[in-house]
């Protein structure tokens, strides 16, 4: 294990982070909703895009800013800096999420501005089951239908 990560958890990750990459970031559209919300709603899990983050998330709940106007494609996106950032935690049967952004801060004072001082700005922040994390993903890709 690895940060707390099995072997095969990481492989998964890796995974979703090249689906991202590769085919999200050129078409991002084509996701069933009505399957994705039908799956969130039989399993209790909560993804809210209204950019209202706390960091006191509940279990199978995961708050982040629809960057993307894809509420999968943002999860997506959000999920792949989290883990190419070393910003995502293993629990032994959940998920952390967190994803989170440097806002420079606007200053009259030169000494601020010329030591380019920022504060973070999360952009995401969840917890989700490890199960229904791939499962979700899987669900996503699956009921895709690809824009030509």
């Amino acid at each position: 294990m690895v940060y707390g990560f099995t072997d095969e958890e990481l492989a998964e990750l890796s995974k979703w982070m090249l689906y991202y990459v590769i085919e999200l970031k050129k078409d991002n559209k084509g996701f069933d909703k009505k399957r994705i919300n039908s799956y969130l709603r039989r399993h209790n899990i909560i993804l809210n895009s209204s950019g209202k983050i706390s960091n006191k998330a509940k279990h199978n709940t995961i708050e982040f800013k629809d960057t993307e106007s894809s509420i999968c494609v943002s999860f997506i996106k959000h999920l792949r800096n989290s883990f190419a950032h070393g910003l995502i935690k293993a629990t032994n049967n959940e998920f952390i999420l967190k994803d989170q952004k440097k806002v420079r801060i606007k200053s009259k004072d030169e000494n601020q501005r010329k030591n380019k001082k920022y504060n973070i700005q999360l952009t995401m922040y969840g917890k989700i089951d490890k199960t229904f994390l791939f499962d979700l993903l899987s669900l996503m890709k699956r009921t895709r239908q690809k824009q030509n």
